[in-house]
Formats: C-alpha cells, sequence, structure tokens
C-alpha cells in the first residue's frame, strides 16, 4: 500500500467518523431540546378509535400541529419540523385537511411578494 493510498484511507476514515459524531451530537440535543407531555386518556377512547396509545399520542400531535397553524399560532416550517416532514408535505396535509394559506387581503399579498 502506497502512502498516498494510506492517507486517502485515513482521511475517508476521519470523514465518515466526524459524520457519525455530528449525527450522535444533533440527535442528543434534539432529544434534550424536547418535552415529553403526558395525559391521561380512559381506555374507552383508545378502543372507540381502535388505537394503541402510540397511535393515540402521533394522532394528538398531528391534529394538535395542524389546529395550531389554522389558528396562525405556528408557522408552517415550525409544525412541520414538530411533525418530522418536509415543510411542503406539511401544507399538502394541511390544505386537504381545510387549512387556507392564503387568504387574499392586501396583507397576504405584501408578505408573499416582499422578498421577489
Amino acid at each position: 500500500m502506497s502512502s498516498t493510498s494510506g492517507e486517502q484511507q485515513i482521511t475517508t476514515l476521519l470523514k465518515r467518523l466526524w459524520h457519525y459524531i455530528t449525527l450522535s451530537f444533533d440527535s442528543a440535543i434534539q432529544s434534550i431540546m424536547q418535552s415529553a407531555i403526558p395525559i391521561t386518556c380512559p381506555q374507552e377512547i383508545l378502543l372507540g378509535l381502535h388505537k394503541h396509545a402510540e397511535q393515540f399520542a402521533a394522532l394528538l400531535q398531528e391534529q394538535s400541529a395542524m389546529a395550531f397553524f389554522r389558528e396562525g399560532r405556528l408557522s408552517s416550517g415550525m409544525a412541520a419540523s414538530w411533525l418530522g416532514m418536509p415543510r411542503a408535505h406539511f401544507l399538502m396535509k394541511a390544505m386537504q385537511g381545510g387549512a387556507t394559506l392564503l387568504e387574499n387581503t392586501p396583507e397576504d399579498f405584501r408578505r408573499e411578494t416582499v422578498l421577489l
């Protein structure tokens, strides 16, 4: 093995190691910065909805994000991030759920065209 080949292998190994370190760090930061909120739910609700507790929690999270977005209390980007999905995917789901993205007011027009 030549020294150039050995150096390339070491460089590749170091890049991979750095990648794994940053992924682990990002994951650790995300888990530290999140809060779990316990709620009480009667078993009858879970049975009536045919959901396990984890499925129900995911449903509540999605419905909450959609409601906060419709009320203007969460941006589409923040809601999408909370749900772990791309913003475009969230916006499609929100529109399918009846959310209005623009109300065709002068303020909406100004806000949407200010960066053009």
